[in-house]
């Protein structure tokens, strides 16, 4: 009824490309994100710095202006005045991040004070509920991870394929420490409020 593939070696190579893919998918949704955030932390910093700029040349203009023609004061003054609210308004245009609440930081000290085992098992509340989604995939991930290393122990070694052994246990790892990774990003993330 049930056929034996024709080599172990064959089969193995579909488990890998899968599992390659998801690794590259989740990297790559990573990558994706940290770039987005980075760019927009540098059009932050550069229109405020060009802002800075833009205030600083106003204020040497102004004082040279006045030195060279000090009866044209009303006029100047209502130039500087429009360029300064022309660059505060391109400053108010910027989505500009919370500070991290300072709670969190205590949060952040409480959990280091913790020990190892319960920091690396994650076993402390977490900041929002959408953080036990990746806690749940974590301890599902190294629960089926503990259970291949138990049926490991059992099997007798003369009949291991080691190449497949490898294999899978480096899936079951790489599984297990993407997912504990992941969910601590999403715990540690500041909530960024608009």
């Amino acid at each position: 009824m049930f056929e034996a593939p024709a080599s172990s070696e064959s089969s193995i190579y579909p488990a890998l490309l899968t599992a390659a893919a998801a690794v590259f998918t989740s990297l790559l949704t990573q990558l994706i994100g940290w770039l987005q955030t980075k760019s927009a932390d540098s059009r932050r910093a550069k229109t405020i710095e060009e802002a800075v700029k833009r205030v600083q040349f106003l204020e040497g203009w102004y004082r040279t202006r006045l030195a060279v023609a000090p009866n044209e004061l009303e006029a100047v003054r209502s130039i500087v005045q429009h360029e300064l609210d022309a660059a505060m308004e391109r400053i108010k245009t910027l989505e500009i991040p919370a500070v991290t609440p300072a709670w969190l930081g205590e949060r952040n000290a409480r959990i280091a004070k913790l020990s190892w085992f319960r920091r690396w098992f994650l076993l402390y509340k977490p900041v929002r509920l959408l953080a036990w989604l990746p806690r749940l995939y974590f301890y599902l991930s190294a629960a089926f991870a503990t259970l291949y290393a138990v049926g490991l122990a059992v099997i007798p070694l003369a009949n291991v394929d080691w190449l497949r052994l490898f294999v899978n246990s480096s899936i079951f790892l790489a599984t297990v420490f993407s997912a504990r990774w992941f969910a601590v990003f999403v715990d540690r993330k500041p909530i960024v409020q608009r």
